[in-house]
């Protein structure tokens, strides 16, 4: 059950992050997540599957490297978003 929810939990912060980068993105040259990473050549469940993956890296922050913010308003996000992980992560070890 526990797991499920952990799921759920990252795809919609996985869903809200897709959003805010499709929303940076004003033109196709621009150096943004969605851009460089050419989400929009991608299917569904590519998509999906690099933004679970992105935000399971960013809350556990463990943050790999193979995928990262590229403009100021995604890594400001991702700030608020570390943020929140470290915090579920303090009051679960409290």
């Amino acid at each position: 059950m526990l797991a499920w929810a952990a799921l759920t939990g990252l795809d919609a912060m996985g869903s809200f992050w897709f959003l805010i980068t499709k929303w940076a993105t004003q033109n196709d040259d621009e150096y943004t997540f969605y851009n460089d990473y050419a989400l929009s050549e991608l299917d569904g469940l590519q998509v999906t599957t690099i933004f679970v993956y992105f935000m399971f890296t960013t809350l556990s922050t463990v943050g790999l490297g193979d995928y990262n913010p590229k403009s100021e308003i995604e890594r400001l996000i991702i700030c608020l978003i570390l943020m929140l992980g470290v915090t579920c992560f303090a009051y679960i070890m409290s």
